[in-house]
């Protein structure tokens, strides 16, 4: 209802016209009346010359003594009293609502009453007062006072008097044009009128010249109708021809015009649609400032499975005027692209063809005052707009035939939406600022990545691949590919860099080893050392003279089924760029060193220490190194969740320059700070070396599907896990291997359990890295990467721990 609390006085100079006793109907319960003292004021006259006259008010009072009242309503034109009609009502007696609608603490009095209608004209128009009175005379003083006031406010209104925000469509030539019209000749017509009017008659209107009946025919009133998240709506007054009924919303957003104009015209996936919260489509585009744009949009609801959904095909068009607002433009249009569907009785869910008679934003920045001389920081964002809706729900459609109580709901839920716009729009590009935004804490977001700051190196292409068939991995399992590329011809894997011609082959990029995409879209081939290539051929002579069992090549590829794990690349993931111990920046993560070679589900009576005892995948691996992360996970029974990542080369046994030597540098020099870092890392056993060996080894998480909650109970940050919780490392011929006990730490243990609780709804991405704490071992680079997605735990196999064999889940295909 547009009331609204009272000011600390009620406005100087108003003219009491009527008090008493009245009972006002609630608007909780229908015919449940309570008691309250009520006063009309006349209109108040303006203490400064010029100033616009305010309307009637209608004030309430609690009680008799009040010196405030509690509650005030406007009586302006668009109001209308209905007549006065007798019946019974439940008086409300000393207790609150609610108990007298439930315990029916009330009396049943006879009353004679009338309902007072702040009918304003537009979508949000259900508003209405009902007073009640005992004594009938007193209703009909009311009812005649108040219906005067109406009256005198659409009097007031037609002659400009009544101070209200107005909307103004004449142009400048046409108010030009009434303001100065001869006052002489304006006296004239007033004299003849009035010596042209009957005896007795109130002497008629001075009739106004052609450009003042155009301007005062085209100013409206615009009223705030409602609330919506803040934000209010305002309704234009309509007439009798159909002119006027727009809607307006307006929200200040603290950003330059431009971001707000390139978000409001975006057409990416999520930003655009911004004005009718739907699926949009370009279908032409004319010219720069012009498009034409199709919107499919349906509410939510019953409302939304009632009804079929809307389609708006409109023609777009944008300007900026000189003092830098951005205007953007819709209008109805028809195109060869999109024609309206046919609807019938057996095709109701088609969309229907909506109708857009006015419909605009304006982005307006701040007034060169108070900008300090510089560009604007702020923006006003607007959107005016009236919509036809269209079929059953258009303005001569059968909805707006079932009354207000009932249409009215359906049709706020259709554009209530649309005008939210300007919330979501001021929200987008103000919440764009911040390092954890909304738009990311959704169930299921997948979170986009982030872009790369100027100063920073550019990232790396890179796809997102399952297991590599890169030469220089060894597989234990007899994969053709593999061998293939092992007795590849010499010309293939010429010693020092290749180009090759074309790179759309994705079986042959995987099948280069360390490839890299170059600037012009070739492909570039690292440097292979001929040593390299004859150890391949060895580990393939080895690996066929030697036969796994046949109870164990199941799990040769890893004991997690395949369709549960892949290799993220880079993950999008950041980590300590080359001057981070001067500036602290962070740098976009290059591509992993090593590849992921299989991962490990194991179901264990008990946590298990160094795991790749057990592991086929690992016993009957050829590669020369494979570096082993195990993390225990807290589960009921105990799991064991393992990655492996395999090296052409054993850093524990190569010296630098030889590893160097089989990866392509990059221009950051990752690759000798990684192994300067790695090698240095792994050397050592006992007690000391592990508790140095703790203060470097790092993990970084990050989970890439999941809720919020979640997500920020994981984050992003990379954790040394030695320093909180148990760790221990051990060393094989040809492997290394990390051990992390989850259940060890309370804060982890129950992060983790978190994780595990949702993990079949999850995607998440783990790697491993040294840290770099000195200059040499700047900048940092992955060790590998793993991906998990929806992880089934139910699927785990399980270790007999005294036997040490795995035994194969009947989940696992």
């Amino acid at each position: 209802m547009p009331h609204y609390r009272s000011p600390s006085k009620l406005a100087e100079g108003r003219k009491l016209i009527v008090e008493g006793e009245v009972c006002r109907e609630s608007n909780v319960a229908g015919r449940l009346v309570n008691k309250r003292w009520m006063q009309l004021f006349g209109s108040a006259v303006p203490t400064i010359a010029g100033a616009a006259v305010e309307p009637p008010l209608l004030a309430s009072y609690r009680s008799r003594g009040d010196s405030e009242p509690s509650k005030l309503w406007e009586i302006t034109k668009s109001c209308s009293v209905s007549e006065i009609e007798p019946g019974t009502f439940h008086l409300r007696t000393e207790t609150s609502t609610l108990v007298a609608v439930v315990a029916g603490k009330y009396r049943e009095v006879e009353m004679s009453s009338f309902t007072i209608h702040f009918g304003f004209s537009g979508l949000f128009a259900a508003e209405s007062l009902r007073l009640c009175f005992a004594d009938k005379k007193a209703a009909e003083e009311w009812h005649a006072q108040l219906s005067a006031a109406v009256r005198r406010a659409e009097r007031m209104s037609s002659s400009g008097r009544f101070g209200s925000l107005s909307s103004t469509t004449s142009d400048v030539g046409t108010e030009a044009a009434a303001a100065s019209a001869p006052a002489a000749g304006s006296s004239k017509a007033s004299a003849d009128a009035s010596a042209a009017a009957p005896d007795g008659a109130a002497p008629a209107a001075a009739a106004p010249s052609k450009p003042q009946e155009e301007a005062e025919r085209v100013l409206r009133q615009w009223q705030s109708v409602r609330h919506v998240n803040g934000v209010a709506v305002y309704a234009e007054e309509e007439d009798g021809d159909g002119d006027g009924g727009a809607l307006m919303v307006s929200a200040v957003v603290r950003s330059s015009p431009q971001e707000c104009f390139d978000v409001l015209m975006s057409n990416h996936a999520r930003a655009s649609a911004m004005m009718l919260q739907g699926d949009e489509k370009v279908l032409e585009v004319v010219d720069k400032y012009t498009q034409v744009v199709m919107h499919s949009f349906q509410p939510g609801g019953v409302v939304g499975r009632l009804c079929a959904p809307r389609e708006l095909v409109m023609l777009r068009s944008w300007r900026q005027d000189a003092d830098g607002t951005y205007i953007v433009l819709y209008q109805s249009t028809n195109h060869r692209k999109a024609k309206p569907a046919k609807t019938g009785l057996f095709s109701w869910r088609a969309p229907v063809r909506a109708h857009v008679q006015a419909a605009g934003f304006t982005v307006s920045p701040l007034l060169p005052r108070y900008t300090d001389g510089g560009p604007s920081k702020e923006c006003l964002v607007t959107l005016v707009m009236k919509v036809d809706l269209g079929g059953w729900l258009s303005h001569s459609g059968l909805v707006l035939r079932l009354g207000r109580s009932l249409s009215e709901p359906i049709l706020r839920a259709w554009l209530e939406p649309m005008l939210l716009s300007v919330v979501i729009l001021r929200d987008k590009v103000e919440q764009s600022r911040f390092v954890v935004r909304p738009y990311s804490i959704g169930d299921a977001v997948e979170e986009e990545p982030e872009e790369p700051e100027p100063s920073e190196t550019p990232r790396p292409v890179h796809r997102t691949v399952g297991r590599t068939t890169t030469f220089l991995t060894y597989s234990g399992r007899r994969s053709q590919d593999l061998k293939d590329a092992a007795i590849r011809p010499a010309a293939a894997v010429t010693i020092g860099m290749t180009t090759v011609a074309e790179a759309g082959d994705s079986e042959l990029l995987e099948s280069v080893p360390a490839a890299r995409v170059s600037g012009d879209g070739k492909v570039v081939v690292a440097p292979v050392i001929a040593e390299e290539v004859e150890a391949v051929r060895a580990a393939l002579l080895k690996q066929q003279a030697q036969e796994v069992p046949e109870d164990e090549r199941w799990a040769v590829q890893g004991t997690a089924a395949r369709r549960y794990w892949s290799c993220p690349g880079t993950a999008d993931l950041r980590v300590r760029g080359k001057g981070y111990l001067t500036h602290k920046k962070k740098v976009a993560a290059a591509m992993p060193m090593f590849d992921l070679y299989s991962a490990e589900l194991v179901e264990v009576d008990e946590p298990m220490w160094h795991m790749a005892r057990y592991l086929p995948s690992v016993k009957y691996c050829a590669a020369p190194f494979m570096f082993i992360l195990q993390l225990m996970v807290p589960a009921n029974p105990p799991l064991s969740l393992t990655m492996v990542w395999t090296s052409p080369l054993n850093p524990m046994t190569e010296s630098l320059d030889t590893l160097c030597a089989a990866w392509p540098e990059d221009q950051s020099g990752t690759v000798r700070a990684f192994f300067t870092n790695l090698c240095e890392w792994m050397q050592g056993d006992g007690a000391e070396a592990d508790a140095q060996r703790n203060k470097k080894f790092k993990l970084i998480p990050r989970i890439v599907k999941g809720s919020w909650i979640v997500k920020q109970s994981v984050g992003t940050t990379p954790v040394l896990l030695g320093q909180k919780l148990a760790t221990r490392y051990f060393r094989g011929p040809n492997y290394f291997e990390v051990d992390v006990d989850i259940t060890s730490n309370t804060v982890a243990n129950s992060v983790t359990s978190l994780v595990v609780g949702a993990i079949t709804s999850l995607v998440v991405d783990l790697a491993p890295l040294v840290e770099g704490q000195a200059e040499d071992e700047l900048p940092e680079r992955l060790i590998g990467s793993c991906r998990f997605e929806h992880l089934d735990l139910k699927s785990a196999a399980y270790l007999d721990d005294e036997t040490g064999k795995i035994y194969k889940n009947d989940k696992m295909q």
